[in-house]
């Protein structure tokens, strides 16, 4: 909780951790991993279970780690190939050096969808793969998971994106942000808003929130779903309105993120 953290940094900030700077981690998965360096020094890995290759490269992961003990946020970009300026602000995010804490940043979760520019890959659109209360059902969407499990983020963001905006013409979810139904996710989302609102002179393309909704209620299978519903991870999705300019969009995105992780405490 924020107020834990702040009450725990007198007697943290004497732990020394991991020193500042990039650290590139496979993605977890259920068995072994086999890595293998690229010519610019980036670690790639090339996991395996037992029934079979992945169905996608798995996906990289980039890792900045303050020298004082904190939080750890997970940010989740492409992981619909089509939303691209999730991914732009994935990869600007995974630059960002933490006052507490790690940010840990796959900014091209779903790269075969990425690589051809569509929402799906192969086996269908990813963010539907994540089962709530059992195994995810694509390789893919169980090497993220294990990521996930392996990780145990104190919050996590998939950057996502809209053809149309909440409440307006065309309709869509675009220009919202969803988080958990609890008062903290509440608080850090609404912290995220205001910044990115205080921006923005349009009414309509203001943002709004909404709650992440559980497993009962349609679409199902989402990331942010079953880590809010069944892991307890506070989780938000922040959706920009794809018909508006690409810097823009990317601003909002990551202006709405460093919010949320100023409300923790990852950021002072």
């Amino acid at each position: 909780m924020p107020g834990e953290q702040k009450h725990r940094r007198g007697f943290l900030s004497a732990l020394a951790t991991i020193g500042t700077g990039y650290a590139t981690v496979g993605t977890a998965a259920a068995s072994s991993s086999v890595c293998a360096r690229r010519s610019d020094g980036e670690t790639t890995a090339a996991t395996h279970h037992s029934d079979g290759p992945v169905d996608d490269s798995i996906p990289q992961m980039t890792e900045r780690t303050s020298h004082i003990q904190g939080p750890t946020a997970l940010i989740v970009g492409g992981i619909h190939g089509d939303e691209r300026a999730g991914i732009v602000a994935a990869h600007q995010i995974a630059d960002w050096e933490p006052d507490y804490g790690r940010i840990v940043v796959i900014p091209e979760a779903n790269p075969q969808a990425i690589e051809q520019n569509t929402r799906i890959n192969d086996r269908g659109d990813l963010n539907r793969k994540f089962a709530y209360d059992g195994s995810p059902t694509s390789h893919l969407s169980r090497s993220i998971w294990a990521a996930v499990q392996k990780l145990s983020p104190d919050v996590l963001f998939t950057l996502q994106e809209s053809k149309g905006i909440m409440g307006s013409t065309p309709s869509g979810v675009g220009q919202t942000v969803f988080h958990s139904p609890s008062k903290t996710a509440h608080d850090g989302a609404s912290m995220g808003v205001r910044r990115a609102n205080s921006q923005i002179g349009s009414e309509r393309l203001k943002f709004g929130m909404d709650t992440i909704s559980g497993p009962s209620v349609e679409p199902n299978g989402l990331l942010s779903e079953k880590a809010t519903y069944e892991a307890d991870i506070p989780s938000f999705i922040v959706e920009t309105y794809e018909n508006l300019d690409m810097g823009a969009r990317v601003q909002f995105q990551e202006t709405i993120t460093r919010g949320v992780l100023d409300y923790y405490d990852i950021f002072e």
